[in-house]
């Protein structure tokens, strides 16, 4: 006899094989310690969040500058959000937490369909899927170009898109740096939009449908910084790179 209260969306989530659902006291329990050490750090202000979908399912799209970000971004989210994560993080003792914290593997630099496709899976059954568009973290605090994927995963889900921008957590944990310093973080929440509004202002995007959604991602993103920095486009390399060729 079927089980009342199995609904759709959690059978759904079932046959996709999401088994990192549902959360889970180890969540919150190591969220709330992570959060807890980086205010100790320095401020962390939050602004905007308000803006934040109570219900429902949205794509949390941001910026990166350091690997704390995701503890500082599930902070606005009223329910556990899902990141993806370089499928090198899925071994050790790190695998063993990350696999618990809502994070999924990806490999970068491909076509990983799979990563996708769970991320569309997570979003039709009502969940939160935290992307950073660019794909990487930022070496000089300039905003990268979107990867595509991105764009086909809010194309192909319809999805809500919740752009937030994150200024100063390179100053708590600087690329390369295997200590932790002080500063001050401060988190931007915009106004969500539908995709499907987006691609109606550009009826003959076409192939370029994907590209338009990440550019349009990533400029409400720039919008909504306190220290507005210029946006790369694909054929340009982050200043540091530069520098250290020159070297």
């Amino acid at each position: 006899m079927p089980d009342p209260a199995m609904t759709d969306a959690r059978k759904k989530e079932l046959a996709a094989g999401l088994a990192i659902d549902p959360p889970t006291r180890f969540f919150y329990n190591i969220r709330g310690i992570a959060l807890g050490f980086l205010r100790l750090l320095g401020p962390v202000t939050v602004r905007g969040k308000e803006n934040v979908p109570a219900t429902g399912a949205f794509i949390l799209a941001s910026n990166h500058r350091a690997h704390v970000d995701p503890p500082l971004l599930s902070a606005i989210c009223p329910r556990q959000p899902y990141f993806m994560g370089k499928e090198e993080l899925f071994h050790g003792v790190i695998g063993f937490f990350v696999k618990r914290l809502g994070v999924f593997p990806v490999r970068r630099g491909a076509a990983d369909r799979a990563a996708l496709r769970k991320a569309i899976d997570l979003l039709e059954a009502g969940k939160i899927v935290a992307i950073f568009p660019e794909g990487t973290r930022s070496e000089d605090k300039t905003l990268g170009p979107p990867e595509k994927g991105f764009g086909m995963i809010a194309k192909m889900a319809d999805a809500l898109i919740l752009p937030v921008s994150i200024e100063g957590s390179e100053l708590f944990l600087p690329k390369g740096s295997k200590t932790f310093h002080r500063g001050k973080v401060v988190i931007t929440v915009g106004k969500p939009f539908r995709t499907s509004d987006v691609l109606a202002e550009h009826p003959g995007a076409g192939k370029e449908a994907l590209t338009i959604l990440g550019k349009v991602t990533m400029e409400r993103i720039q919008a909504l910084m306190v220290d507005p920095v210029p946006m790369r486009e694909k054929s340009e390399e982050p200043a540091d790179t530069i520098a250290a060729k020159k070297a």
